[in-house]
């Protein structure tokens, strides 16, 4: 009789168990950080999702009003994602399903770009650094696999050792914008920068030639004829000072600084508009 007792009791207390721990199994919601998935699409779209924080306040907004410019004049999407895990996924395989999840680039052109950045966390293959640049359809032609494997490994990843993860991203979206707006065509960029690196490697080289030259020059000559004496003016009252200096040659007549300002705007709403990827770009890690 005994025995029997305990036996119910037992019982009784295994289904109390399962009747409270079971609904909390069943019913546990996935996360945005379960392994196979990616960010779930932001209620409010926008060109810049930075999970992992690696952009400023003032970076993060001149990337937004760029990108939305851009999406306002043809609407070609460039969005750029930073997440802290890729949750399983390969780089590439992470991108092309953000970006046909999200809908990045207009439905029918798919003139999108997704731009992934995961950042280095330590030496181990999980925190190994991570980049993707995933192309849709339509903007292939515009940015070659070739194109953004130089992007990735000579433009990006350098910086991104130097955790320099804004000078990265600005570099890129400043070269790959205005070939995304017609601006110049991805041959006439590399002919471009061909120039250029071949005029800075000149200068280099004859720099390294020519400074002892040019500081004997500077000192004997430059400074000794055309670096006025300061002349200073005392223009305040008690115990604050201010100066100004004037040339020799012009004494009355101040020298004045001047200054830039730049401005720029969002250009209204933004949202993306359906377009899907199909396996262009290029990816790299560190």
């Amino acid at each position: 009789m005994k025995k029997m007792k305990i036996t119910k009791i037992l019982a009784s207390l295994l289904l109390v168990f399962v009747l409270g721990v079971a609904p909390t199994v069943t019913l546990a919601e996935p996360t945005e950080t379960q392994e196979g998935t990616v960010l779930p699409k932001p209620s409010v779209p926008t060109p810049v999702v930075d999970e992992a924080g690696l952009f400023s306040s003032s970076v993060k907004s001149q990337l937004i009003d760029s990108l939305k410019a851009l999406s306002n004049f043809n609407g070609s999407q460039v969005v750029i994602v930073t997440v802290n895990s890729l949750n399983g996924l390969d780089k590439s395989e992470y991108a092309y399903t953000l970006g046909d999840e999200w809908g990045i680039g207009q439905k029918g052109t798919d003139n999108g770009v997704v731009i992934l950045i995961k950042p280095k966390t330590g030496d181990t293959a999980e925190g190994k650094g991570q980049v993707f640049i995933a192309t849709g359809r339509g903007s292939e032609g515009v940015l070659t696999d070739a194109f953004c494997s130089d992007l990735v490994n000579d433009v990006m990843i350098p910086k991104f050792k130097e955790n320099d993860y804004e000078g990265a991203v600005l570099e890129v979206v400043k070269i790959i914008a205005p070939m995304m707006r017609g601006e110049y065509s991805m041959d006439d960029y590399l002919k471009k920068k061909k120039q250029e690196d071949a005029v800075t490697a000149w200068m280099g080289s004859t720099f390294c030639c020519l400074w002892p030259f040019l500081l004997i020059f500077w000192y004997y000559f430059l400074r000794r004829t055309y670096i006025p004496k300061r002349r200073f003016t005392y223009t305040g009252s008690g115990s604050s000072w201010s100066s100004r200096y004037y040339d020799d040659d012009d004494y009355g007549s101040s020298r004045s600084s001047s200054s830039w300002s730049s401005s720029s705007s969002s250009g209204g709403g933004y949202s993306y508009g359906g377009g899907s990827f199909g396996g262009g770009g290029a990816g790299g890690s560190w």
